[in-house]
């Protein structure tokens, strides 16, 4: 779950167990945005940590689920969190769709067609 103040830039998020959103920076570097707890509801009383984040103008935020990250080619490889990362830095100054439908071609293309094992789910958020 992530809340952005949209006037400051500040996240306020936590997680349940999924993998952790990306910050990719306008200058191209990123950060996985770490923190929470275990998975939902697996413990009745499970605890969970609240981070804090700064975006700044230009920054894109980006949720997705495992599916993308998870998605192997013939080698078996992982589409992984770096070439995720490294998609959308190079997409920065694109629609927020373009870059969601750039991901799930360049998922496609990397798993040469196979169908997905699991869901491909992206949502693109901007600090303008």
């Amino acid at each position: 779950m992530t809340v952005a103040d949209p006037r400051t830039g500040e996240l306020v998020f936590t997680n349940a167990g999924h993998n952790p959103p990306l910050l990719v920076r306008k200058s191209g570097g990123f950060e996985l945005l770490e923190g929470g707890g275990m998975i939902l509801g697996i413990l009745p009383m499970a605890q969970y940590t609240e981070s804090r984040a700064q975006m700044q103008p230009g920054d894109t935020l980006v949720l997705f689920s495992d599916g993308v990250t998870e998605a192997v080619n013939r080698a078996d490889e992982d589409f992984g969190e770096t070439r995720l990362a490294e998609l959308v830095a190079s997409m920065q100054d694109r629609p927020a769709k373009e870059i969601v439908a750039a991901v799930h071609a360049e998922v496609a293309r990397y798993t040469e067609g196979a169908p997905p094992a699991d869901d491909i789910t992206v949502v693109i958020a901007r600090r303008l």
